[in-house]
């Protein structure tokens, strides 16, 4: 698992480096009292990408840039320029700012960008922006920046802002040269709070979304001011190489969190990879997988499916299929110190008496009870606020619907599983549709639980959705209670 990340992470690192024109877009959205709500784009030109052309005894390059900017795919902002590189004796980066003036919504950046002296060596992407609302007196803030290096405003870095001078991190991806993660972040409006407040900066491992325990993390005081800009920093030499977000906060002195920013990076540390790869070995050769049978350690890994992502399921699979002993040792050892550094046999004790509580109490003659759909989620969510249980309604099997009130994973609530027992077959009940943003969803859910009452469809038995309303029907009304 650690190998397969260090593969992928080192193949994002080196594609930066082809000859097929490198450009990195880093966009922020700011607010000022002239202006309001603006969007600021940077950016950068891989030097050994483009072709430069001779001039006077130096070479320079130039772009064609084109960035469109839509809302429900109608162009409200078009904008056509050229980016020229200084004259220079080497080849060499270099950088354009553009700002935009945007109104609050949800857009779509699209960017082109061609070498003017290879029409060939073209790059076209785009991503999705949304721009938030700011309101009048109200503290708010920007986006988080994140920079390769800063300055005092009279150095040479290509920008400045504020009394500071800065190159920005170019695909918010730290490489080996760069020891210290520095970050740019502007709030609005704090001379509208009173009494104390503070900030705290924390580091996480995975992207934004994943839930796991921080690596890093620092608090500072905050002066209420009517703008404040943080320009900060985390070593990072001692983190290993990885996907990793950024969190900016800003709390008062009862702790209640009034500002909120997250950014992503990804960082390339070799020296710390190595150095953590001899002590993981280390560690993994006297760990609680070394006592554990096969027939145990097969069983252990199956039970951890609901945990895994679904890249992680393959590569389980694959050391479930093919993979030696020792082989799914460590694909057991390498989850669990990941997720639980300081005490991995504790927490795979721990998850593993209710794993076979699951399997025990969900058994079925297809797998073990956490194989099932009932098991796998209850395992992966956790135990649901309410079971509603239906056994004896007419022209349905069996079915039941699981109800979680508040569900973090997707910062839901009132999140709703149905299942059903199509077979009539013991506890052989399947996962028919959920409204839940990360599952099944079967919009025809209730044609096929009411399968028998075949003639009291609506629609046809293409696209037919819905079962004509009847009174012993409970189905729609136990999913759509709230």
């Amino acid at each position: 698992m650690r190998i397969r990340l260090l593969l992928l992470i080192t193949f994002l690192f080196f594609q930066h480096f082809g000859y097929a024109l490198d450009v990195s877009v880093t966009h922020m959205q700011c607010y000022s009292e002239e202006s309001g709500e603006y969007l600021e784009l940077y950016v950068r030109i891989n030097g050994n990408t483009v072709a430069f052309d001779s001039l006077d005894g130096q070479i320079k390059a130039s772009i064609l840039g084109l960035i469109l900017i839509k809302e429900d795919n109608e162009i409200i902002t078009a904008d056509k320029f050229s980016i020229e590189s200084p004259l220079v004796d080497v080849p060499m980066d270099f950088w354009s700012k553009r700002i935009y003036k945007l109104p609050p919504g949800d857009y779509k950046l699209e960017y082109t960008f061609s070498d003017l002296a290879d029409e060939t060596n073209t790059i076209n992407q785009q991503r999705s922006i949304a721009i938030r609302n700011k309101v009048e007196n109200t503290t708010s803030c920007s986006d988080i920046l994140l920079m390769a290096t800063v300055a005092g405003e009279d150095s040479d870095l290509p920008f400045g802002k504020y009394g500071f001078s800065f190159e920005p991190l170019a695909f918010d991806m730290l490489d080996p040269s760069l020891d210290k993660l520095l970050f740019f972040w502007e709030m609005y409006d704090l001379d509208q709070l009173s009494g104390r407040h503070f900030m705290s900066m924390t580091i996480y491992p995975g992207f934004t979304g994943t839930l796991e325990n921080k690596v890093l993390q620092k608090h500072k005081k905050i002066d209420l001011d009517d703008k404040v800009i943080i320009v900060e920093e985390f070593p990072i030499l001692d983190l290993v190489s990885g996907e990793y977000h950024l969190t900016l906060e800003l709390f008062n002195e009862e702790k209640k969190q009034v500002l909120f920013s997250e950014k992503n990076f990804t960082l390339i540390q070799p020296t710390s990879d190595e150095r953590q790869t001899m002590i993981f070995d280390k560690e993994f050769e006297n760990s609680f997988v070394q006592v554990l049978t096969l027939d145990e350690l097969n069983y252990s890994l199956r039970a951890l499916a609901p945990q895994l992502s679904s890249n992680l399921v393959e590569s389980l699979n694959t050391t479930l299929k093919s993979g030696n002993l020792k082989t799914r040792k460590y694909f057991l050892y390498s989850y669990w110190a990941n997720v639980f550094p300081d005490r991995p046999g504790h927490a795979y004790e721990s998850y593993m008496k209710v794993a076979r509580a699951v399997d025990n109490k969900f058994s079925s003659h297809f797998g073990h009870g956490f194989e099932t759909d009932r098991g796998h989620l209850f395992l992966k969510y956790g135990t649901p606020n309410d079971i509603i249980e239906v056994i004896d309604e007419v022209n349905t099997p069996p079915y039941e619907i699981w109800v979680y009130y508040d569900f973090p994973y997707t910062q839901q609530s009132n999140v709703k599983f149905l299942f059903y027992n199509p077979s009539l077959s013991g506890d052989d009940f399947i996962l028919l549709h959920s409204n839940c943003s990360a599952e099944i969803q079967n919009k025809q859910w209730q044609q096929v639980l009411y399968s028998d009452a075949y003639n009291e469809r609506q629609g046809n038995t293409i696209d037919g959705v819905n079962m004509q309303d009847n009174f012993n029907r409970k189905a729609l009304r136990y999913f759509n209670d709230n």
